[in-house]
Parts: C-alpha cells; structure tokens; sequence
C-alpha cells in the first residue's frame, strides 16, 4: 500500500502543477487505472486521508472557537483537570504540531470534552457573577 500511496501523492503533485486541462484528464486517467488495479489499497489511502482531514478540520474549529476568549482561560488547567491531559498534549493538538512524526489533532471525543468544559467553566463563572451581584 506504501507504493500506492507514493503513487497517488506523485500524481496528486502532477495535478497541482498541471497547466492544461488535457494534463489534468490525463492524471485522473491515471489515477482511475491505479484505482482499478488496487482498489482496496486505493480506498484505504483515501480514506486514511479523509480521516486526516477531518482532524484536522476539527483542530480549527477548536482554535477558532476559543480564539476569543483564550486570553481569559487557563487552557492549561482545563486540560489537566477536564480532558486529564498535559498542556503539552493540548497545545501540540491545538498547533496541529508533530510528534513522533505524524501531525497531532483533537479527536471527535476530545472536543467533545473541551465543550462540556466551556460550559462548566461558563455555569461556575455565571454562579461567581450572580454572587457578586447578591
């Protein structure tokens, strides 16, 4: 599968810098042959790459979500104590950052935590701002 997927990012590179649209329907003619040939080894590339994607489109939102107020929180508390991980660990997901060679995201479950977090953090400060007002 490894030369398959060699195979698809050469192609894939071809396709980018194509200039013509006769080089780009010579490409996916290509591409649709190493689909024939390795159909199950091309589906698991492209899938591995949907998952990659999808990281990585939740890593975003994440960043983009808390961009506002990440000045007020303690993002390392919030994740030592809600997703009962390192801010190493939460920084590298945050940054998309690499370790062990392979970019790091949040998974589904991941942002799921961080959400329900926000909103405990959110309950304790609107209980803080109702006791101020008291």
């Amino acid at each position: 599968m490894h030369n398959i997927k060699e195979q698809i990012e050469i192609l894939r590179t071809e396709y980018l810098s194509a200039r013509s649209e006769n080089e780009r329907e010579d490409i996916d003619a290509k591409l649709q042959a190493l689909a024939q040939q390795h159909p199950n080894a091309f589906a698991k590339v492209f899938e591995d790459g949907a998952k990659r994607a999808i990281a990585k489109a939740g890593s975003l939102i994440v960043r983009e979500a808390i961009e506002p107020v990440k000045p007020a929180l303690n993002l390392a508390y919030i994740a030592e104590h809600y997703l009962h991980k390192s801010r190493g660990w939460f920084s590298q997901r945050l940054n998309g950052a690499a370790v062990r060679g392979s970019v790091v995201y949040f998974k589904p479950d991941d942002i799921t935590d961080l959400a329900n977090a926000l909103d405990d953090i959110s309950v304790k400060l609107s209980q803080a701002a109702q006791k101020l007002r008291e």
